[in-house]
């Protein structure tokens, strides 16, 4: 009894180990599809498990498994570990695949192709389930023929490694005609800050918020106690401006008004002066008429 208690402990132990492995090594799995098989024996029917399990870091790696079991977690775990151990590099450009292809395997045909960014990725659940584990964000495909996911799995990591990245395509033909191959990609360095200092953020304390918010308050209340005294001072000086110009209005009325009396005087002024002098005409005449009868008298 002892005996089988210690090797079940140790048994669950590993268990617990490899958990551990499968959430430290930063690979995501993704279960495409989980099928039950039945086996007619002698004694009746015996079910078991199928599981197809994908693999892969999103950076270009990516593997598939196949786990059989009793149970479907033991399939799971099962086709994760076989997955695990084929992992195999393909050629990625930037978030697409780099040329169109189309792969087969058995009865399933699958088409490749580039795509624009933001275009997403337009698959079957078994496509898409690859082509997300190898990192692949915007990509058209088609599936075609048989839809066995097995087989449409397998004719995509066939197509991903058909792939060839466009820099070691321009080397390989530059070597065939006897020239030097392209160099290799050096990472980019980063750039060097000339910038401020970065200073870390002091804690603040509320009392500290609490006379920031006084603050902004007085000086809100001082902005408008301003602008409500600037609009007063611009409301005074329109109306001062109106009256202004009212009363520069009002004195042409009144010069206009007194040019027509002055000149209806001046004619009056003339037709008294004439009256005038033909009066003064009219005694002298008869005072010579009176002067000549008293000579005439005299003699």
């Amino acid at each position: 009894m002892t005996l089988g208690r210690t090797r079940g402990a140790r048994g669950r132990t590993r268990e617990r180990q490899r958990d551990a492995d499968r959430e430290s090594d930063g690979l995501t799995e993704s279960v495409v599809t989980i099928r039950r098989v039945a086996k007619t024996v002698a004694g009746g029917r015996r079910f078991t498990f199928n599981a197809l399990v994908v693999v892969g870091d999103g950076k270009g790696k990516i593997g598939f498994g196949l786990g059989k079991a009793a149970e479907v977690p033991l399939a799971v775990q099962k086709g994760g570990a076989i997955a695990r151990r084929s992992l195999i590099e393909v050629s990625t450009l930037e978030s697409s695949v780099p040329q169109q292809v189309v792969s087969r395997f058995g009865g399933a045909q699958v088409l490749l192709r580039p795509a624009a960014p933001g275009t997403g990725v337009r698959a079957s659940a078994a496509v898409r389930a690859v082509v997300q584990a190898a990192g692949v964000r915007d990509i058209l495909t088609k599936s075609q023929g048989s839809n066995n996911p097995i087989n449409v799995v397998q004719a995509t990591i066939k197509g991903l490694q058909m792939m060839r990245d466009p820099r070691q395509t321009i080397s390989l033909r530059r070597m065939v005609r006897g020239e030097e191959p392209l160099p290799e990609k050096e990472p980019e360095a980063a750039a060097d800050y000339s910038g401020p200092t970065p200073v870390a953020p002091q804690p603040v304390s509320s009392d500290q918020i609490l006379a920031e918010n006084a603050e902004e308050e007085e000086q809100a209340t001082a902005t408008e106690s301003q602008e409500a005294e600037t609009e007063a001072t611009a409301e005074v000086d329109a109306t001062d401006a109106e009256q202004e110009s009212a009363e520069e209005a009002d004195t042409p009325a009144a010069e206009a008004e007194e040019t027509p009396a002055a000149e209806s005087e001046e004619p009056a002024t003339a037709e008294t002066e004439e009256s005038a002098t033909v009066e003064e005409s009219g005694d002298t005449e008869s005072s010579d008429g009176n002067d000549d009868e008293n000579e005439g008298a005299g003699s």
